[in-house]
């Protein structure tokens, strides 16, 4: 994965060092081969101090003298000489320690060195990771293992040891490492062996070094190997013949193979231990042969022949050095095979040509200037043995598996060989020494204590390669793996340094092939040169009364960022000029930089490519080693990393989950205060800067028990601590405590156009294009590892990819590995049944930490449509309800609480997608005052809130689709409405190639193919192009997602599967839940269930038993899942836990059981069974459900199965309570027969604990219903299907249905009733020219009695008169007259548009206007808008108002313009007191009338409500209704400002639209 900030760099030991490696382990279980050309060593990983014994696989590898060393296995057969070691370095942070993915990549993270004696010299070293069997080696090295677990007797040249604490810094350049000891070998004539030590269980001499110029006996030691300097293999071009026994030969015109080149020919000779000389011949046909006998000849060479002769180490002569200079291989991969196109390829089971070794294979890629790698293969046990194969540079930016499981191994050719390392290292100590002086004079005393402690710090870094010559207070040396890991950054250190009050400097040791740590002084008057430049950094704590505005941080050294360099701060030479002057001159470039986030600065002089480099970057993604040179540091400016806190998660608790580390010590030992024990900010620095940390855990040494410290990855469950321990879990949080609700605070707009200008400009054609179209599917399938919604970015420029999920109770599992691990939240729609501000934010928190968790940085919502059509599919989404008042105040705090986690919002659907039905195909008709005052309020709320991405809907507006319609996306959104961000499609929406309509992006981008780059290029201007870019970059820019890249699809699979649920997230969706839970209905106070009365119970319904359906079971359509009882259908569903989901029947059990109620369940929908369970209990309970999905409207508005007959049933037996688990509005025909009746719009999964709570009394009740529940279906808008649109149906078009008994319907009640609810019945016989389809004989039939257009006309009329009878004033009268002039004249156009439109089948005509819901007249209301009862009561004191002259009108949605009756234009106060018996909330509403509007606007609409606190009885709180200007305008497309503020409004105040309580009028 590509990560930005420092704390995931991989650490310099894997830098592809110019030297070989450095290996040591406490001990091993393994098995060797008794192959004596090669020596292979199988290794299980485990590691332990003793009992191990080496074995041959054959027969056991029983030596004579077999010695098992720490470090070591020895055989006394030369077949077998192995070292092993376990490497705690690894490629990238995804195999990071601790990580469940380290095994997956290309590079693991064991560690196998095998080193066999060779009779010509060559040291071959290979270092396999696991049984991939990865090796790394330097060709011609000359040295070969003498001995093993044995050192030379007599006495040393020049020997140097240290301990592993004490002389941590180890100034000595020979201990440096391995490589380091043989270099100075290599430049000593008189040094013809070498000794090296590495034990890490040698406290006080971990690390020896010792050089001898003969070793003729050998004693025992133990970690030791001493290595032999061996003569190269030469030969000598004479005039020989070459004869003898042909080994091999190779003839013809092709330069491939052996005849590449005379050196691959000489490699192979080189290779064969019975090969004693080879003839080439170099011309328009090649040939090369290989001979066992090579003798002296005076012929003179012919026909361009050439013979060489390989020469014993003892002779003399004109020698021809095998090998090619100046290169050396790395591993690159095991494996794995480069995708790209090959050089040379040979693959066989014979060792002949290119696969006589591997020596040949690497020649014929050392001698060719295009070859970057080769790959070779030897498996015994495959067919074909060999295989060797060349590649160019770019052929491996990609790999795949090798097609067989076997040792195949990529190398990467290097182009320098490496310099003496001790030669190099005594150089720059002169370099060092001089530099001693002038930092001298940079030092300084530092801070006091007094000073430290009333003053937050940071940290300069002082120096390079030094440290104080002071003692040092504490030392740390990282030895695990995982502390190692920690130890690639100062952060660790300086949290050190932090924790104790005398610390002032530290010194961060960075040298992973030896010791990594941290040294901690109280002083440090003089400095100390150290052999190693950059394994040593010297730090001073700084104390700042005024921080700087910028300030940089050491992030790393020695690494290069692969990604996100700026094009234009690039420089690099051997003159220090300019930027490359010193670092301050490089750093003064990023000052400069708006986008600058990074630099690196380089002095070496002993660099290949230029001694000084400084490069600027906007962000550190795919981090690696730098290559060249030993001396770039790379700072970045303000620390990104600034931006992480933690919170109080969990207290006498622990994780329940694997660690990631783990360090405890016992309570006053001396290891409690060390290490990662030294104090809470030690811990807390490690999971900062660990890459899978999100929780760690926390005790200090005071307790009794011991310190402890413990990362973890996930905290889904929990368990407690045993007594006395007082451990605290800590959750890693985004941004910062004080910022708005605790997260991210975004970058200002200006700030983040600027630097999404500059992005853009740096951008080629191909990489703005790319930003405007979707990847991860193929076709309609979302290929794994990618996100449902996947936008590639910019990497190069910094830009990260965009990486969006659907949400509907959370985040949707969209494959089966991710099933169950997000937690499923109450539905949106649940949400705003709580008319709850505080637990919006509760709930979009930790929605949008999941999403963090999860490795995603945009969610796809709000869906913030208003409800129009009653049995729309998606109305369980749509977190508006049927207001768009209560949607905007609900939609802002969302949008705020996700946002401020780091994770970009997409509010949608823009706009009239309030159907499914035909949602591709249909065309809403909506006129300009509708659209704005009803249904664009909470897409306005979420732009005012931030949200910097819209989603366009599938349906045509007004004749032009949405996704290609510039009224809507340019006019609309962009001008009225004041959008900044960028526009996606729906998935499939898109109808057109150009984006000059306002369309940013097309998603998913693999379905239609409108914003190919071929097309885009074709059928857009550049300028187009350019301004969408421009806005997808802004987006990222202004939610910082720059500086917290995350994963890259598709290598985010891990992540997608993380479990990131946990105990607070289960709790928040429990408390949601139960404040969800609306209680329509309570007869006699049945309810709550109280003991004593109640003995006995039912629970009957299929739904009260029904576990959420499982990933791949349930039905697709389109190809969406149907929904289940705790989360709706769609792209918005969940696959719920069915462990973590809690039933209605397991919520009321638990609750009953506590309670000592009996309870009889009948978990069916069996009318006659539930009857006999009723004649013996006191209460029955009923759970009813409806489920629902996307890409269909609901068939009915009734329950599911048969339950509703039941009802009936069991209603006229005993007492009964509905519980419905509904998906949106409900009829409620049985409502007269029951007692009580409590809905909950899906609950998530703690639906049967919400129920439970409040059916026992736990809690009140507190919900408020966000729709109206219809007495009738007549009582609703059906969704138009095609051709159904006309200005009056016809009577063939009459809405029938087959009477239902159930409903206490009959053929008599169909012919009786007559009109109801605006609607006329009448009975209907099934006749050929009726045709009522399945149907035997009679039909219940209605039609609309009059059009809402005729009705508002007649109620004009009706207005007129009777201001005229009245005799009020002639202005009033003429005003009157022009607004009804005015409005029949636009209705008149709005008919003709109708008529037009007839001809358009499509035609969906929002012909209602704003009366829907309850905002009509003629809807009859089972359960009103608003309402919702409580287990007591509140009155409503006498309320004020009042009004100001003048007040802003507010640029925005006033309905946030006034946050206090200060800075109000008008305001009205109530109290609420509970006069009941039991605490509860009460949720006042305050609904605004506009008398002189009565015939174009309803009569109510909300425009306030407040949530009390929690209630005692008698308790009272007095609520405060503010509003703006703009909160009582009307829109008016005729007004310069297109809205005109109100005079004389009617305030109505309640506890819902059918339960006023006070009028006030104002003004």
């Amino acid at each position: 994965p590509e990560l930005s900030t420092p704390a995931f760099f991989p650490t310099s030991a894997l830098r592809r060092r110019r030297r070989a490696m450095d290996f040591s382990v406490r001990g091993v279980d393994a098995a060797c081969s008794s192959d004596t050309e090669r020596g292979r060593l199988i290794a299980d990983g485990s590691a332990s101090t003793s009992g191990h014994t080496g074995r041959r696989s054959d027969q056991g590898c029983r030596p004579s003298k077999a010695r098992i060393v720490v470090g070591a296995i020895a055989c006394s057969a030369s077949a077998c000489v192995a070292a092993l070691a376990w490497q705690s370095w690894v490629t990238d942070a995804s195999s990071a320690p601790g990580s469940q993915e380290a095994a997956s990549g290309p590079f693991q993270r064991r560690s196998l060195v095998v080193v066999s004696p060779s009779s010509t010299g060559f040291q071959e070293a290979y270092a396999a990771f696991g049984t991939d069997g990865v090796e790394t080696h330097a060709t011609m090295l000359g040295y070969s293992r003498h001995a093993l677990g044995q050192r030379c007797s007599s006495g040393a040249l020049r020997a140097a040891h240290a301990g592993a604490d004490s002389d941590l810094l180890r100034p000595d350049p020979l201990l440096e490492g391995r490589d380091a000891c043989e270099a100075a070998c290599t430049v000593d004539s008189r040094c013809q062996f070498y000794m090296w030590k590495d034990d890490v269980s040698d406290e006080m001499s971990r690390f020896e070094c010792a050089l001898f110029s003969a070793c003729d006996s050998l004693e025992d030691a133990t970690a030791v190997a001493v290595y032999k300097k061996e003569a190269p293999v030469r030969y000598e071009a004479r005039a020989y013949k070459c004869g003898g026994r042909l080994l091999w030969d190779s003839y013809g015109p092709s330069p491939k193979g052996l005849l590449t080149s005379r050196e691959v020919c000489e490699a192979a000779c080189t290779a064969s231990s019975g090969c004693a000389g080879y003839a080439w011949i170099e011309g328009a046909k090649r040939a090369c042969g290989g001979y066992d006998t090579c003798v002296a000849t005076a012929l003179p060479n012919t026909g361009g022949l050439q013979s060489f002769r390989k020469l014993a180490a003892t002779e003399g002569g004109n020698a021809v050095p095998g090998g090619t200079k100046g290169m050396y291989y790395i591993s690159f991969a095991a494996n794995r095979y480069c995708e790209g196109t090959t050089l040379q390829s040979e693959m066989g089971d014979k060792a002949e040509g290119l696969l006589a070794h591997r020596w040949v294979c690497e020649a014929a890629c050392s001698v060719d200037p295009n070859c970057k790698y080769y790959l070779w293969k030897d498996d015994p046990n495959d067919k074909f043995r060999y295989h060797c194969v060349t590649f160019p540079l770019e052929a491996c930016e990609k790999w795949h598996p090798y097609t067989t499981v076997s040792s195949t191994v990529i190398y990467r050719k290097e182009l320098t060989s490496p310099e003496p390392r001790s030669q190099e290292l005594a150089t720059r100590r002169a370099v060092i020494d001089a530099e001693q002086a002038q930092l001298a004079a940079q030092m300084a005393p530092g801070p006091s204590a007094e000073e430290a402690a009333s003053a937050a710090a940071r940290y300069e870094l002082v120096s390079q390669a030094s440290t104080c010559n002071s003692p040092a207070i504490k030392k740390f040396a990282a030895r695990s793996d995982a502390e190692k890991a920690l130890m690639w950054q100062p952060k660790v250190c300086e949290a050190m340094c932090a924790e104790m009050e005398s610390c002032r400097f530290f010194v961060w040791v960075h040298n992973p092939q030896a010791v990594s740590g941290c040294e901690l002084f109280s002083s440090c008057d003089t400095q100390q040169a150290q052999g190693a430049v950059t394994t040593t950094f010297l730090f001073r704590k700084m104390i700042e009364a005024t921080p700087a505005p910028v300030f940089y941080e050491l992030a790393a050294a020695d690494i290069w960022c692969e990604h996100g360099s700026i094009p234009s701060g690039q420089w690099s030479g051997d003159t220090p000029t300019g930027p490359l002057a010193n670092q301050k001159s490089c750093q003064a470039q990023c000052d400069a930089s708006q986008l600058c986030k990074y630099f690196m600065y380089k002095d070496d002089p002993y660099s290949q490519y230029g001694r000084y480099r400084c490069g600027l970057f906007s962000a550190c993604l795919g981090p690696h080693a730098y290559d060249d040179g030993d001396r770039s540091l790379l700072f970045m400016k303000n620390s990104g990393l600034g931006h992480i806190y933690y919170d109080d998660f969990l207290k006498g608790q622990d994780c329940a989950a694997t660690p990631l580390i783990q360090a405890e010590a016992p309570a006053g030992s001396e290891a409690s205060f060390t290490g990662l024990l030294t104090g809470r900010r030690v811990c807390e620095a490690a999971c900062s800067h660990h890459p899978l940390c999100l929780f760690y855990a926390w005790r200090d040494s005071s307790n009794v028990v011991g310190a402890r410290c413990v990362l973890f990855p996930e905290c889904p469950t929990t368990h407690a601590f045993p007594s006395g321990e007082n451990s605290v879990v800590h959750r890693k949080r985004h941004g910062q405590p004080d910022g708005p609700h605790g997260g991210i605070e975004m970058l200002p707009w200006p700030q983040a156009e600027a630097l999404a200008n500059l992005a853009v400009a740096n951008m080629n054609d191909n990489q703005k294009r790319s930003l405007m179209n979707g990847v991860g599917w193929d076709s309609w399938k979302n290929r794994h590892g990618y996100y449902i919604g996947n936008s590639p970015g910019v990497p190069i420029l910094g830009l990260p990819p965009l990486k969006m999920q659907d949400s509907g109770n959370g985040f949707r599992d969209s494959f089966p590995d991710m099933a169950g691990k997000a937690t499923t939240f109450p539905s949106p729609l649940a949400i705003a049944s709580t008319w709850d501000e505080d637990l919006m934010v509760k709930q979009a928190t930790a929605l949008g930490m999941e999403f963090v968790g999860k490795g995603a940085n945009g969610i796809l919502g709000p869906a913030v449509n208003v409800h129009r059509i009653a049995k729309g599919g998606r109305n369980f989404e749509y977190l508006s309800g049927e207001d768009p008042y209560l949607g905007a105040r609900l939609a802002r705090k969302y949008v705020e609480a996700i946002q401020a986690q780091g994770v970009m919002t997409v509010m949608k659907h823009f706009a009239f997608n309030e159907q499914e039905t035909r949602r591709g195909d249909e065309n809403s008709i909506v006129d300009d005052d509708t659209a704005f005052e009803l249904y664009y309020p909470p897409f306005e709320a979420c732009i005012e809130a931030g949200s910097v991405s819209a989603m366009c809907s599938y349906n045509k507006v007004n004749g032009t689709y949405a996704c290609s319609n510039p009224n809507l996306l340019i006019r609309d959104l962009r001008g009225k409405l004041g959008f900044k961000g960028f526009v996606m499609s729906d998935w499939g929406a898109v109808h057109a190639h150009s984006a000059a309509a306002g369309l940013d992006m097309d998603q998913p981008g693999s379905i239609d193919k409108w914003f190919s780059q071929p097309d885009l290029q074709r059928f857009n201007t550049e300028q187009d192009i350019t301004t969408a870019a421009k806005r997808v970059a802004l987006a990222s820019y202004r939610l910082r997602l720059n500086e917290y890249p995350g994963c890259t699809p598709p290598m985010c699979a891990q992540a997608m599967a993380a479990d990131v649920s946990n105990p607070v997230h289960k709790q928040i969706a429990e408390e949601g839940a139960t404040s969800a839970i609306i209680l329509l209905k309570n007869d006699n106070h049945v309810l709550p269930l109280r003991p004593g009365p109640v003995k006995r119970i039912a629970v009957v319904g299929w739904a009260a038993a029904a576990l959420p359906s499982e990933y791949g079971a349930s039905a697709y359509k389109n190809p969406m899942p149907r929904g289940d009882y705790y989360s709706g259908g769609g792209s918005g569903h969940m696959y719920t836990s069915a462990q973590r989901t809690v039933t209605a029947l397991d919520g009321i059990l638990r609750r009953a059981r506590e309670a000592n109620i009996e309870v009889v369940a009948s978990a069916s929908d069996d009318a006659e069974a539930a009857a006999q369970v009723a004649q013996h209990v006191d209460v029955v309970i009923v759970v009813a459900g409806e489920t629902t999905e996307e890409n269909r409207d609901r068939d009915t508005l009734g329950n599911d199965g048969r339950v509703d007959g039941l009802i009936y049933r069991v209603g006229k037996i005993k007492p009964t309570i509905v519980l419905m688990e509904a998906v949106g509005a409900t009829l409620t025909p049985w409502r007269e027969n029951v007692a009580a009746i409590a809905i909950l719009f899906m609950g998530g999964q703690a639906t049967g604990t919400a129920w439970g709570k409040v059916l026992f009394g736990d809690v009140s009740p507190e919900g408020k219903l966000p729709i109206m529940l219809p007495a009738t279906a007549a009582d609703t808008i059906e969704p138009t299907d095609k051709g159904e649109q006309g200005p009056q149906p016809s009577p063939e078009a009459w809405q029938c249905h087959e009477p239902n008994p159930d409903f206490g319907q009959s053929l008599e009640w169909c012919a009786t009733v007559g009109v109801q609810g605006g609607m006329q019945y009448h009975l209907v016989r099934k006749t050929p020219l009726v045709p009522v389809q399945n149907l035997c004989g009679c039909a219940c039939c209605k039609r609309p009695l009059e059009t809402p257009f005729i009705a508002e006309l007649a109620t004009l009329e009706r207005k007129e008169a009777s201001l005229r009878a009245q005799a009020m004033q002639r202005q009033q009268l003429a005003t009157l007259k022009h607004q009804a002039t005015a409005r029949v004249l636009e209705r008149n156009q709005e008919a003709a548009h109708e008529r037009r439109l007839q001809a358009d089948p499509d035609a969906v005509l929002y012909r209602e206007r704003m009366f829907t819901s309850y905002r009509s007249s003629t809807f009859k209301a089972a359960f009103p808008f608003g309402h919702g009862l409580s287990y007591t009561t509140f009155a409503y004191g006498d309320p004020g108002s009042s009004l100001r002259a003048s007040g802003p009108v507010g640029g925005g949605l006033g309905l946030y313009a006034a946050s206090s009756c200060e800075q109000a234009y008008a305001c009205a106060r109530v109290t609420v007191t509970n006069n009941g018996q039991v605490a509860g909330r009460e949720v006042a509403q305050l609904y605004v009338e506009f008398p002189a509007l009565a015939a174009t606007r309803p009569r109510l609409q909300l425009r306030g409500f407040q949530k009390t606190k929690l209630l005692k009885p008698g308790e009272s709180e007095e609520l405060t209704f503010a509003f703006s200007q703009r909160d009582l305008s009307v829109h008016d497309v005729a007004a310069a400002s297109q809205w005109t503020v109100q005079s004389n409004v009617r305030l109505h105040i309640g506890s819902s639209s059918g339960d006023i309580r006070h009028v006030l009028t104002l003004g």
